[in-house]
């Protein structure tokens, strides 16, 4: 049921089609933010909720953290 989390950043072309779901106690403040297609779903990141998720998303993974 990838349709289950919310959509995220319609008004952002770069990151539009990401959805979200937030991750169950006790990990809540984390989002896990993925994308799908008819065939396949891929998990693109999981974030704390309380960072600057644009951003976040735009950086590569293996970015050091400031």
């Amino acid at each position: 049921m990838p349709a289950l989390g919310r959509p995220r950043f319609s008004g952002l072309p770069d990151l539009a089609g990401h959805h979200s779901f937030r991750v169950q106690r006790p990990f809540q403040r984390i989002l896990i933010f993925y994308r799908f297609d008819a065939e396949h779903l891929r998990a693109e990141r999981l974030i704390h909720g309380a960072l600057d998720l644009p951003r976040r998303l735009r950086q590569s993974p293996y970015d050091e953290m400031d």
